[in-house]
């Protein structure tokens, strides 16, 4: 069983789903492939993210996956270094960009590349699709959970361990 803690914002939390409909983590869960740590707040930004992470959690996982960048800028500089830390000779990282239209993908991309670490592309699949996001247009509905979920469990299984 891979163990895999996610950082993310409200996105990782499900925000606005109702009761019956599940976020990406809840489907991963339901999967039973993956021992999911998940370590995510409403409103979190990059550097709420580089504050709270816990490093002994990080380092005892088999993959991180970073899912941040809806709120507010990131700084590249930031985001590389933050990225430098979390990685580790045993684990994978993989960050995912946002699901709407922002500069803070192409700097997403950027580190990704630079870090060698893998990119989870959600935009690419946000700007083919339709009537994948709530109507706030910034969180996903179930359909959308649903593309992240599948985008990501890709990538996750490409990892070897």
């Amino acid at each position: 069983m891979k163990k895999i803690y996610i950082i993310g914002d409200s996105i990782s939390l499900g925000y606005g789903l109702n009761i019956k409909e599940l976020s990406y983590v809840e489907l991963l869960k339901k999967d039973e492939l993956y021992d999911i740590l998940i370590d995510a707040q409403c409103g979190r930004n990059l550097e709420d993210a580089i504050q709270d992470y816990k490093t002994p959690l990080g380092i005892s996982a088999d993959i991180l996956v970073l899912f941040i960048g809806t709120n507010g800028m990131i700084n590249k500089e930031k985001l590389r270094n933050f990225i430098l830390r979390i990685k580790t000779n045993k684990n994978m990282v993989i960050v995912c960009n946002t699901i709407t239209r922002s500069e803070n993908n192409r700097i997403i991309q950027e580190c990704c590349s630079e870090c060698n670490v893998i990119l989870c592309d959600l935009m690419s699949k946000f700007i083919t699709l339709d009537n994948l996001m709530q109507l706030d247009k910034i969180h996903p509905n179930d359909k959308g959970h649903y593309i992240i979920y599948k985008t990501l469990k890709m990538h996750l299984n490409k990892c070897p361990l």
